[in-house]
């Protein structure tokens, strides 16, 4: 039997037990930490003193780790959970545990939003299921899992993408024949290299194709 008062704590047990992550926690942000995200993929960077002024409360976030060894972290913003909040029946009564332990039911809705994106357990699905009958509170759409590896693939993907357009863009500039042109094909490649070291080729290609073409200019004259 599922019991109804089931803490963030609970969820992640729930998850462990069902092999469903090796390991899980959900914190909260304050104002004075410093927090740096390193993308959904991995850990984030979180330092605080704990026994100092911390500062009002200004995220949540859960990171697990996979059994296959990958580290997948949700975040949320105070707005966010504010909203997730005001979704539930007891969002606005004078007592309820949005009211006497918000700091619990935030960490609760970060790991809830964060299990979307785990590998899927019926009994996980069926605890949380009954939290949010329970709190009546509007579910989001499941996201499909993806692995490390699927992301990996997926960046890999749009890489290649950006090659083959920035490929295409450097042989129109080899052949463009006049400033304009070149100039045109150019932003483009210099736009979708941004941050790239490949943007220095693009730039060492324009240069090249910039002298040909005044070159060809004199020539003219």
């Amino acid at each position: 039997m599922v019991c109804l008062d089931i803490s963030y704590m609970g969820l992640l047990h729930i998850a462990m037990e069902s092999g469903v992550i090796s390991w899980g926690q959900a914190k909260l942000v304050h104002a004075n930490d410093t927090y740096e995200s390193n993308g959904l993929d991995k850990a984030p960077t979180h330092k605080y003193n704990a026994f100092g002024d911390r500062g009002d409360i200004v995220g949540v976030y859960c990171t697990v780790k996979t059994p296959a060894g990958d580290y997948l972290t949700e975040e949320m913003s105070l707005a966010e959970i504010e909203a997730v909040r005001k979704t539930s029946k007891a969002a606005f009564s004078d007592k309820g545990p949005w009211v006497n332990h918000w700091n619990e039911m935030a960490r609760k809705t970060v790991v809830k939003r964060a299990s979307k994106y785990w590998p899927k357990a019926s009994r996980l699905d069926s605890a949380i299921h009954v939290l949010n009958e329970e709190e009546g509170v509007w579910t989001e759409p499941v996201m499909p899992h993806k692995s490390e590896e699927d992301i990996r693939e997926d960046e890999r993907k749009r890489q290649q993408e950006i090659m083959d357009k920035v490929q295409l863009l450097c042989d129109e500039m080899a052949q463009a024949e006049n400033m304009d042109d070149l100039k045109r094909y150019f932003a483009e490649a210099y736009r979708l290299t941004s941050g790239m070291k490949l943007q220095q080729n693009v730039q060492a290609i324009y240069i090249e194709c910039k002298a040909k073409l005044e070159v060809a200019s004199e020539q003219t004259i």
